[in-house]
Protein backbone atom coordinates (compact mmCIF):
# COMPACT_ATOMS: atom_id res chain seq x y z
CA UNK A 1 0.00 0.00 0.00
CA UNK A 2 2.73 2.21 0.78
CA UNK A 3 5.31 0.77 -1.14
CA UNK A 4 6.83 -0.81 1.63
CA UNK A 5 8.37 -4.58 1.12
CA UNK A 6 9.45 -6.09 4.47
CA UNK A 7 11.92 -8.88 3.81
CA UNK A 8 11.01 -11.81 5.97
CA UNK A 9 14.93 -13.30 5.02
CA UNK A 10 16.59 -9.97 7.14
CA UNK A 11 13.95 -9.66 9.50
CA UNK A 12 14.38 -10.91 13.32
CA UNK A 13 11.89 -10.40 16.02
CA UNK A 14 13.11 -10.22 20.05
CA UNK A 15 9.73 -11.05 21.67
CA UNK A 16 10.24 -9.15 24.91
CA UNK A 17 9.30 -11.56 27.67
CA UNK A 18 10.29 -13.43 30.97
CA UNK A 19 11.18 -16.30 28.80
CA UNK A 20 7.55 -18.06 29.28
CA UNK A 21 5.80 -19.53 26.29
CA UNK A 22 6.80 -19.53 22.86
CA UNK A 23 6.09 -17.31 19.84
CA UNK A 24 5.53 -17.82 16.39
CA UNK A 25 5.20 -14.88 13.54
CA UNK A 26 5.02 -14.86 10.37
CA UNK A 27 4.93 -12.66 7.58
CA UNK A 28 3.32 -13.38 3.60
CA UNK A 29 3.45 -16.61 5.15
CA UNK A 30 7.25 -17.37 5.94
CA UNK A 31 8.07 -18.12 9.47
CA UNK A 32 10.01 -14.72 10.90
CA UNK A 33 13.17 -15.95 13.16
CA UNK A 34 13.00 -15.02 17.16
CA UNK A 35 16.65 -14.31 18.19
CA UNK A 36 18.01 -12.97 21.76
CA UNK A 37 19.11 -10.00 21.08
CA UNK A 38 19.41 -7.86 17.64
CA UNK A 39 21.11 -4.33 16.65
CA UNK A 40 18.80 -1.36 15.38
CA UNK A 41 20.30 1.47 15.12
CA UNK A 42 23.36 1.20 16.72
CA UNK A 43 21.62 -0.04 20.04
CA UNK A 44 21.65 -3.53 21.38
CA UNK A 45 18.11 -4.80 22.30
CA UNK A 46 17.49 -7.74 24.42
CA UNK A 47 14.15 -10.13 25.00
CA UNK A 48 14.74 -8.89 28.87
CA UNK A 49 15.33 -5.05 27.72
CA UNK A 50 18.83 -5.13 29.80
CA UNK A 51 21.34 -3.15 28.78
CA UNK A 52 24.60 -4.60 29.72
CA UNK A 53 24.97 -6.39 26.20
CA UNK A 54 24.84 -3.01 24.66
CA UNK A 55 26.82 -1.06 27.54
CA UNK A 56 29.65 -3.81 26.82
CA UNK A 57 29.74 -3.45 23.15
CA UNK A 58 30.02 0.10 23.78
CA UNK A 59 32.87 0.10 26.32
CA UNK A 60 34.50 -2.23 23.97
CA UNK A 61 33.98 0.09 21.05
CA UNK A 62 35.75 3.41 23.15
CA UNK A 63 38.47 0.75 24.04
CA UNK A 64 39.97 1.33 21.10
CA UNK A 65 39.60 4.47 20.39
CA UNK A 66 41.82 4.92 23.60
CA UNK A 67 43.89 2.75 22.85
CA UNK A 68 44.57 4.81 19.12
CA UNK A 69 44.85 7.46 21.24
CA UNK A 70 47.29 7.11 23.30
CA UNK A 71 49.72 5.63 20.57
CA UNK A 72 49.22 9.03 18.96
CA UNK A 73 49.94 11.14 21.67
CA UNK A 74 53.09 9.29 22.52
CA UNK A 75 54.96 8.99 26.03
CA UNK A 76 54.46 12.80 27.28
Amino acid sequence: MWGFNISSEKTVAVPFTDGKGEVTLTVNGTLIKCVKETKILGIIFDKRLKWSAHIDYVVTKCKKYMNLMQALSGKR
